[in-house]
């Protein structure tokens, strides 16, 4: 960086003469030249303040991408459970007749994918203008998965809106046939399957870019010579 005195600076390479530069503060041009420096160094500074700014913003929206992706994979992960922990494990319950069956709790599925639904939409929101390449084409994979399934999520109350979220129909779900929601959200081989993989891809990708953000971000600030005003 360019010094007041030093090479590159206002007053050459430091041959400038006390009686000149003497002169020069008795005729006014010094402080003239010493507001016009420090004026620049000002603006710097107020730009490198903006930039940080910025980047405090960004590392934000990223950082609340993160989360959301990882509340995405935990909804989705709930859905592909199996065995004792499935919300799709069949529970004793009671026809119309009173007689003793085995069946869904559809209550407890529908809570399940109703947070499935409500996290993906956020995940949706979030995603919507990011500039990060991971980010993006993992949403994108996400977003076609979904578009793939259309016909069978709309089957069971769910619709997909212009936005790329998802809507879901409280009465419509439970009337559905349980089997092909089971079929749709649980296992390795699964829609929700795929969409916690890619929940998991956007959750990294969104929190390793925040951390790049962090790490640029914690600049020292300048402040040298913003009092020279005070020597006249």
């Amino acid at each position: 960086m360019s010094t007041l005195f030093g090479s590159g600076g206002l007053f050459g390479n430091g041959t400038t003469s006390i009686l000149s530069q003497w002169a020069s503060i008795r005729n006014g041009s010094y402080k003239k030249l010493m507001t016009a420096y420090y004026g620049k160094q000002k603006t710097s500074s107020s730009s490198d303040d903006d930039s940080k700014k910025n980047d405090k913003v960004t590392e934000k929206t990223l950082t609340a991408t993160e989360e959301n992706a990882q509340g995405l994979k935990s909804a989705a992960d709930d859905l592909t459970a199996t065995g004792s922990k499935s919300v799709f494990k069949k529970v004793t319950t009671k026809d119309e007749d009173g007689k003793t069956i085995q069946d869904y709790d559809k209550n407890k599925i529908y809570k399940a994918v109703k947070k499935f639904v409500d996290n993906y939409n956020k995940v949706i929101g979030d995603t919507n203008k990011t500039i990060n390449s991971g980010v993006s084409n993992n949403r994108k994979s996400m977003i076609a998965a979904t578009n793939a399934n259309e016909e069978r999520l709309s089957k069971m109350g769910i619709t997909i809106k212009a936005d790329n979220t998802l809507e879901i129909d409280e009465e419509a779900f439970k009337k559905a046939d349980m089997s092909q929601v089971e079929e749709m959200f649980n296992g390795r081989n699964s829609y929700g399957y795929q969409v916690s993989t890619r929940a998991s891809l956007i959750g990294y990708y969104a929190g390793r870019e925040a951390d790049t953000y962090n790490k640029n971000g914690n600049y020292n600030s300048y402040n040298s010579g913003m009092n020279f005003n005070s020597w006249f």
